[in-house]
């Protein structure tokens, strides 16, 4: 298994710990592991931060080619280029009349607030098209009455790919699911150099908002993944 090579941890920075358990409630994440064997199948992991921990909660096998279970678990809404197929079966559709973001286009997950009141966009550079690899991507709040662009991230060169974004059911946070990659130098990345397919390593982190824009608690859920996807979802929330 790919993945093993690395042997992926999972858990919050100490310094962390103290701020997830002082929110009102509990967030679920999910780490997906592409080709963890030789049939290409995925592994689907699910945790719960809870009082400042992060706790596994199950582990599902999506045999291939049926991953979609894994992928699309939680029917994640995305606005991806017109030639990447990857997210076709993305149910939801964008929001419409967004305003112009200089030098950034709509692209990757998003998240309309459960009031309606605002719209959490992920944005990336206007020169990037797809598929020249990942690419890096920030995210802009935009509040949906005037279709204002309340703030956004300027990474500029860090390249921190968001895979997943969500809202909590009061509307009042909101969750960025991020993940940064460096090349892995271990046996498979050794052999992966050799045949001109370079081997990346993948580090996840949570950053949690309030919609006045301020991060509240930021922390390193998972690193040492080859291979993966991940979600963020809110759960079991008080008012």
């Amino acid at each position: 298994m790919a993945s093993a090579c690395t042997r992926p941890h999972y858990g919050l920075d100490s310094a962390a710990k103290g701020k997830f358990a002082s929110l009102p409630g509990s967030l679920e994440l999910e780490i997906v592991q592409f080709g963890i064997n030789r049939n290409h199948d995925q592994k689907l992991m699910t945790y719960a931060i809870v009082n400042g921990d992060l706790l596994l909660k199950t582990t599902d096998t999506c045999i291939w080619p049926n991953v979609d279970a894994c992928y699309f678990s939680h029917s994640k809404q995305y606005i991806g280029f017109p030639e990447n197929t990857r997210y076709e079966k993305t149910p939801v559709v964008a929001p419409k009349g967004l305003p112009e973001v200089r030098d950034h286009q709509y692209i990757g997950p998003f998240s309309v607030s459960p009031d309606s009141s605002f719209a959490l966009m992920s944005i990336t550079a206007a020169s990037y098209r797809w598929p020249d690899g990942e690419y890096p991507m920030d995210i802009a709040l935009i509040e949906m009455g005037t279709k204002n662009i309340v703030f956004e991230t300027k990474h500029n060169n860090i390249r921190h790919l968001v895979t997943d974004v969500a809202w909590s059911p009061d509307s009042k946070l909101f969750a960025v699911l991020s993940r940064s990659s460096e090349r892995y130098h271990g046996p498979l990345g050794i052999i992966g150099n050799l045949l001109g397919h370079p081997v990346d390593k993948y580090t996840y982190y949570l950053s949690i908002y309030d919609r006045k824009d301020d991060l509240l608690v930021q922390s390193r859920v998972a690193y040492g993944l080859l291979t993966g996807w991940g979600n963020i979802r809110f759960f079991s929330w008080r008012s």
